[in-house]
């Protein structure tokens, strides 16, 4: 939906919230009890939630959990390279693996056109 393009998400920061939109999110990265969030402009912020939670909230913006360590913003997809679980390249040239268990719903959706 158009509105998507102005979603954006509080995030708790050491002296208050920062709003960052969804759409600068490359990845987020999950640091046990935390979740390390990838922006486009290079920088991150370290939230105190879990990667399961920020699934919950980000699967209807085009993420997708491709590990059980990454959720990734499909719309910054550059490549998908094929193998046992395969890996992606994301557009700031970070590559990130795709489970074995994540793969087959992965590429379906990818057939689906889930990621257009």
């Amino acid at each position: 939906a158009a509105s998507d393009v102005y979603k954006r998400q509080a995030i708790p920061s050491s002296d208050g919230l920062v709003f960052i939109s969804i759409k600068n999110i490359i990845y987020c990265e999950a640091l046990s009890n935390y979740t390390k969030i990838h922006m486009k402009d290079g920088k991150f912020h370290i939230i105190s939630k879990t990667l399961k939670e920020y699934e919950g909230l980000l699967s209807n913006y085009h993420f997708f959990r491709v590990h059980h360590a990454y959720l990734i913003n499909t719309k910054e997809i550059k490549k998908y390279v094929r193998g046992n679980g395969g890996y992606v390249i994301m557009n700031n040239d970070v590559s990130i693996d795709v489970s074995k268990r994540k793969k087959e719903l992965f590429l379906k959706k990818i057939d689906n056109g889930f990621f257009s």
